[in-house]
């Protein structure tokens, strides 16, 4: 995790591992709820408590031993053998798990944005395309047309190419 040194405890990369591989969201001071069947709505329910333990609740019946081994953890992994959080620690891990859901939020903008843009550039080119087809020849609306039509596919590229640089640096996160 970003922003911890070498004296931050192990149970951090394990919090880590289960809200990231359940798509978490926070839910309140050191709660979070998140999905653990691939269903529509969360199932999970994930609570790191006061001492470090980490507790989860499957709401769809699933037993404790499965929900720890579906995240590829043991039990023990979930109990941290050191004294109690303290309440900066437990602030600590929120706000950087809060940090990261920003970050995400923010990424889905500009990914929505970058595909707005594209589906204009596509109905714009279509309408060019379909007008260009519909022309006789020689028509003095043509040349104009064909420019157009060039331009918005040269533009559509642009934002195709900007779209994958989105993605990859998403990725790359």
């Amino acid at each position: 995790m970003d922003g911890f040194d070498s004296t931050t405890p192990n149970y951090f990369p394990t919090l880590e591992q289960i809200l990231h591989a359940s798509r978490a969201r926070p839910v309140g001071r050191d709660k979070w709820l998140g999905f653990h069947h691939g269903e529509k709505h969360p199932s999970l329910s994930i609570r790191l408590t006061s001492t470090g333990a980490i507790l989860l609740h499957c709401f769809s019946g699933c037993s404790q031993a499965d929900v720890i081994s579906s995240f590829g953890l043991q039990p023990n992994d979930l109990f941290p053998s050191r004294t109690p959080l303290s309440r900066e620690e437990l602030r600590a891990i929120a706000a950087e798990h809060r940090k990261q859901e920003r970050l995400k939020r923010g990424w889905d903008i500009v990914e929505k944005a970058a595909a707005a843009r594209i589906r204009q550039r596509v109905k714009e080119s279509t309408a060019y395309s379909r007008e260009l087809a519909e022309l006789s020849d020689g028509s003095p609306r043509e040349r104009e047309l064909c420019f157009l039509f060039h331009r918005t596919l040269d533009l559509l590229r642009g934002s195709e190419a900007l779209a994958d640089r989105i993605h990859k640096a998403r990725v790359q996160r």
